[in-house]
């Protein structure tokens, strides 16, 4: 049974995924390197499986990060500029698979991406 649900949700993840992809061109989709850590466990529970999925996507030509997240409660993505000003934010709950799509000024420069959750803490720079 555990199989089977663990089957059912990737499957999930991956057509949300796919589905939602089709509408960003993937030719200049790169992966930010994301440095992830445990989040603010204020209500811990015990887990047998930890299903939690963060990653985040980079669309230069088009000023965009796309976020997939799951299992990891309400999550926070804060983008900053090199001044440390916040120039993209969302908030989502992530009971399901989620995929977060945040638009960058226009302006070239290096940024600081921040995914803050009770399950996950997660950061990384990437440059547009």
């Amino acid at each position: 049974m555990k199989k089977l649900f663990c089957l059912l949700i990737t499957l999930i993840l991956f057509a949300q995924t796919t589905a939602y992809s089709k509408t960003i061109e993937d030719g200049d989709k790169t992966k930010i390197d994301l440095d992830k850590g445990e989040g603010n466990k204020e209500n811990e529970k015990e887990r047998s499986i930890d299903f939690s999925y963060v990653d985040a996507f980079l669309y230069a030509s088009q000023n965009k990060v796309e976020v997939e997240l799951f299992d990891v409660g309400e999550a926070s993505i804060t983008i900053l500029n090199s001044l440390g000003q916040v120039v993209a934010s969302d908030i989502v709950l992530t009971n399901i698979p989620t995929v977060s799509t945040l638009e960058l000024p226009a302006g070239n420069g290096m940024y600081y991406i921040i995914i803050d959750s009770t399950e996950v803490y997660a950061q990384g720079w990437f440059v547009l």
